[in-house]
């Protein structure tokens, strides 16, 4: 080799992701948002979602096909932006969420108004996202996992210890 050719170095991207914002890959906020927005959607057009034979809502994921619980799908995206929103100091709109839920879970009617207030939620959630580093989105993820797997821990640790 040449003294005037060097050799090519390996491009290793930093452990941030280079800094990339969200909304340099909306694909990571289609992914979180989608199934959500779609059920909303779905709710709005046929007035129902799709449920199993005991009555509880689902709903298939795009990416992997699987199916899904719609009310504890949508508490873990409102507690994970709940941590968010603790760290940095925003006021998210969560209760619509909560209630949505709640209502989703207890097979209650929904109002129209309840609608408007979750697609609003979502949009305020959608735009908080695009606004996060894609390594901070994945911060916050593992760190609500990690929070579910402790939770979960302590619960079986409970149970066992009471038997």
């Amino acid at each position: 080799m040449s003294r005037t050719k060097k050799p090519r170095k390996a491009h290793r991207p930093a452990w941030n992701g280079d800094g990339k914002k969200v909304h340099q890959e909306q694909w990571r906020c289609a992914a979180v948002f989608g199934p959500m927005e779609s059920i909303v959607a779905g709710i709005e057009d046929d007035g129902c979602t799709l449920s199993t034979l005991d009555g509880t809502p689902v709903f298939q994921d795009a990416l992997d096909g699987e199916w899904y619980q719609i009310a504890p799908s949508l508490e873990g995206l409102i507690e994970a932006y709940e941590l968010h929103s603790k760290t940095h100091h925003r006021d998210l709109p969560m209760r619509p969420l909560r209630v949505f839920a709640t209502k989703l879970a207890h097979s209650m009617p929904l109002q129209e108004s309840d609608i408007a207030e979750v697609r609003a939620s979502l949009a305020a959630l959608r735009a908080e996202s695009m606004q996060m580093t894609v390594a901070y989105a994945r911060k916050l993820i593992s760190t609500y996992q990690a929070r579910v797997a402790e939770e979960s821990k302590k619960a079986s640790d409970q149970r066992s210890a009471s038997h």
